[in-house]
């Protein structure tokens, strides 16, 4: 595995709002309200550190930045990779990426499963493929370089699409071989994801909490799916979409509502109202 140089801690400063996209600031179409985006961009404008922790690619993850208007930080392909998003044209810089040798792996799923669509995400910004992916599905460029290639890449996520559609015989599968790390496709296509071990949305947020300075206490989540258990259980104040997981509401500081009724103002809306402070806002403190 490797990963980039550990950041020392900064100053205190400020809070840190850690948001999901899919499912919760952004609907199945990829749309963000406009009640939403306002509320984010006055955040932003008021200091409030922004994050946007997802499941996406950095290169799926920076038009959202164009569409709430802002700086700020991506933490992507469940915390494998993170980076610093800033300009009008949206630059960003990757602060951290940690991959995995998955040599071993692929060749094994090359010899049981060869009907299997596999993609491999590095450090390149895209994918590289064993056959082609439904258009849209993969949410960034792809190349088709064939299993062997494949086998030769150290892999920031390597995602498995069953030939059957069928994502749960994957997981199996999966476990048998001693795989761990692997978790559903959120946005239901019928693959896993399998991402370096220990690594997850917390893991990526936590550094970048110690890189700002940012108080553990001044720390705030949402999210609505199980890739997003870890992050709402590290954050100090966390609200679960509604219609998420009942496992991911566990761990929850509160539930709101669904991402077509803007559940995620939960949070973020006690989060405007000046007259509070980080540790007194009514967001689902644990």
């Amino acid at each position: 595995m490797t990963s980039a140089q550990p950041t020392a801690p900064g100053v205190a400063s400020g809070r840190l709002v850690c948001l999901d996209i899919d499912g919760t600031i952004a609907d199945s179409n990829g749309t963000v309200s406009g009640a939403v985006a306002t509320a984010i961009r006055e955040l932003s404008d008021r200091g409030t550190h922004i994050v946007l922790a997802t499941g996406r690619s950095l290169v799926a993850t920076v038009p959202v930045f164009d569409q709430l208007d802002i700086d700020g930080y991506a933490v992507c392909s469940n915390g494998a990779l993170t980076a610093r998003v800033t300009g009008p044209s949206r630059r960003a810089d990757v602060i951290e990426v940690v991959t995995f040798d998955s040599a071993a792996l692929l060749g094994r799923l090359g010899a049981l499963i060869p009907d299997a669509s596999v993609a491999v995400e590095g450090s390149w910004l895209g994918f590289r493929v064993n056959r082609e992916f439904p258009p849209g599905d993969l949410m960034g460029p792809s190349e088709v370089v064939g299993w062997a290639r494949l086998a030769t890449l150290d892999a920031i996520r390597v995602t498995i699409r069953a030939a059957n559609g069928v994502a749960e015989e994957l997981m199996t599968l999966l476990r048998e071989l001693g795989v761990h790390s692997a978790g559903y496709d959120v946005l239901g296509r019928g693959w896993v994801d399998i991402t370096p071990p220990g690594v997850s949305k917390a893991t990526a947020l936590e550094n970048v909490r110690r890189l700002l300075g940012v108080e553990a206490e001044a720390t705030y989540a949402c999210g609505d799916q199980l890739n997003d258990m870890e992050m709402l259980s590290w954050a100090a104040h966390s609200v679960a979409m509604g219609g998420s997981p009942p496992g991911l509401q566990a761990v929850a500081g509160r539930v709101g509502g669904s991402v077509e009724d803007d559940g995620v103002l939960a949070l973020l809306g006690p989060l405007l109202d000046d007259s509070r402070s980080p540790g007194d806002a009514a967001c689902g403190a644990r």
